[in-house]
């Protein structure tokens, strides 16, 4: 049985629909908005949870499937045999393509999700264990580490997972930004790239009244674009269901995607405007491999100042990121994002290379992309991502 690969870039809605929503419908409406992967909501019975599964192939979506038979009670002795049940029960299914095992888990839980993972790999090795780490700004007593390297670091480790996924959340209600976005992806990204597996970021799409505020569409853009310039294979939007009871709007919290009644909620539309372009991108961004990240102007925290190395020979400009690629047979590339969601950014270039081709951007939509001229300065759009290929 072929082992789990990613051969394509996913765009995944974080909670799902609950089961009075769980319809045609809804789920064309998640296809429409370009979404490809879902987090699946549990099901009573195997065969309930087949018929989701046919709910969602229906429309072009595949599931990371929850199964109550998944025990992170570190009371109770490891069950292999309730595995193996579950996988007998959904293997098979066209529309799964791997199992929920586990939303943020604190360190000592490594060792039992050591266990599950590799009895899945060996009894399931084509479907994809999914797991999801805290951001950064997740404490100690969270995180059972000290810091956030050690968690990471000890993830990879003991886990021995097959790939990397964390959720940040940056627009606080008081008009503030987190200041430790890029210290995550900075951490992710290096030990994703050391043991060899995807990275997959969770961004926020959420608001509620007392902590984070809404995203503005351009800032829906820079995270996903942030995210991309450190190689990231999967983008996630939380919460694309909103929490609430239906019958309470005043109750509503967590807005997201969808409100709670199935209406378009405050990012559906910065959705169905994004992942189109995202999904047009996907084979060339799937095809790239990170070789480094470099910021100008104002350098993030635990993030690297520009350095010139035997590509770019001089760098200059705004608040831009320059992320540097290869393709498989080690041609280069760069991404250069502007790091400014509110005003256009400059950047110029010097490179040891004969020649420079623009071969994607990734931008709102009314905004039109400067022309770009190997030799002169670039304008990029208020958080617009730029794709060079090198000659």
């Amino acid at each position: 049985m072929a082992k789990w690969n990613q051969d394509r870039f996913e765009i995944g809605a974080w909670r799902p629909p609950p089961a009075n929503f769980t319809t045609d419908e809804v789920y064309a409406q998640m296809a429409e908005a370009g979404f490809t992967l879902l987090t699946g909501a549990g099901q009573e019975t195997p065969e309930k949870g087949k018929a989701y599964l046919d709910l969602c192939r229906r429309h072009g979506i595949k599931v990371l499937a929850r199964d109550s038979r998944v025990s992170m009670d570190s009371g109770t002795p490891f069950d292999p045999k309730a595995l193996d049940a579950m996988i007998a029960d959904y293997k098979d299914h066209p529309a799964l393509y791997g199992w929920f095992i586990k939303d943020e888990p604190s360190g000592d839980q490594y060792p039992r999700l050591g266990e599950i993972q590799a009895h899945l790999q060996k009894k399931d090795p084509s479907h994809l264990p999914y797991i999801n780490l805290f951001p950064c700004y997740g404490g100690p007593t969270q995180l059972a580490f000290d810091d956030y390297d050690g968690y990471v670091k000890g993830f990879v480790n003991t886990v021995k997972p097959s790939m990397i996924s964390f959720d940040h959340y940056m627009f606080l209600r008081n008009g503030s930004l987190r200041g430790d976005f890029f210290r995550n992806l900075e951490i992710t990204r290096r030990e994703a790239l050391e043991a060899g597996i995807p990275l997959w970021v969770i961004i926020q799409a959420l608001e509620d009244a007392t902590r984070y505020r809404p995203p503005t569409l351009s800032q829906m853009y820079w995270q996903v674009n942030c995210s991309l310039a450190y190689g990231t294979k999967s983008i996630w939007y939380y919460p694309y269901w909103s929490s609430g009871d239906v019958n309470k709007p005043e109750e509503w919290h967590y807005l997201g995607v969808v409100l709670p009644d199935g209406r378009p909620g405050p990012q559906y539309a910065s959705a169905k405007e994004i992942n189109p372009k995202l999904k047009a991108l996907g084979p060339l961004l799937m095809k790239l491999k990170s070789v480094s990240v470099m910021h100008l102007g104002d350098v993030p925290l635990s993030a690297k100042p520009f350095k010139a190395d035997d590509l770019i020979k001089t760098a200059s400009g705004d608040q831009i990121i320059i992320g540097r690629f290869e393709d498989r047979s080690g041609r280069p590339y760069l991404m250069l994002v502007n790091r400014d969601y509110d005003k256009p950014g400059k950047v110029e270039l010097a490179l040891n290379a004969s020649s420079a081709e623009d071969v994607g951007e990734l931008l709102p939509s009314a905004a039109q992309p400067a022309p770009f001229t190997p030799g002169k300065p670039l304008t990029l759009a208020p958080a617009e991502l730029r794709i060079l290929k090198i000659r």
